[in-house]
């Protein structure tokens, strides 16, 4: 599991490092509604929701983030909360609602088997930090302390990986 951390922790920081070379494309503030095409993803949902309440952070105003990596024959889905504010990163292939949650969907392509869009777009106000000395700023966390569980997605099955946690 710790590799798949680093792995998660670099893409985070590529992420990031992407946001800094898109935010003067203003077409990207536009996100495609996702509909769920595999309705395990919406249980595992139910599931991280459920967990979250009890949560010292959960707040009915949570953003959700799905991160799919791909590799040959799966891919790792990592699924948290991200916070209040979502920070643009350019790699963002659409949303979804679940519980009157927004999840935002990240990755390289939107597989069709999870996801499909459905042709109705939402527009999304990102959070752009403030730096009082006009420097670029290619990292910025507003909180990290959110759980996040990450599953691996192998011909159409999640398999339950890990869960990193902070709650008691």
């Amino acid at each position: 599991m710790n590799k798949q951390r680093i792995a998660f922790i670099c893409f985070l920081f590529w992420g990031m490092t992407v946001n800094s070379f898109a935010q003067g494309e203003p077409s990207k503030n536009y996100l495609h509604l996702l509909l769920v095409e595999n309705k395990e993803l919406t249980f595992i949902a139910d599931s991280i929701l459920n967990y979250e309440k009890n949560c010292d952070y959960y707040s009915s105003e949570l953003l959700y983030a799905i991160h799919i990596q791909e590799y040959t024959g799966f891919s790792t889905l990592t699924i948290g909360a991200v916070g209040f504010k979502t920070i643009q990163i350019g790699n963002e292939l659409g949303y979804f609602n679940h519980r009157g949650h927004i999840f935002i969907v990240y990755g390289c392509y939107l597989d069709n088997t999870l996801f499909i869009k459905s042709g109705k777009k939402k527009y999304f106000n990102y959070f752009r930090p403030a730096n009082r000395d006009s420097e670029m700023i290619i990292f910025n966390i507003e909180d990290d302390s959110f759980s996040f569980w990450i599953y691996k997605y192998i011909e159409g099955n999640f398999v339950f990986q890990d869960l990193h946690t902070h709650c008691k």
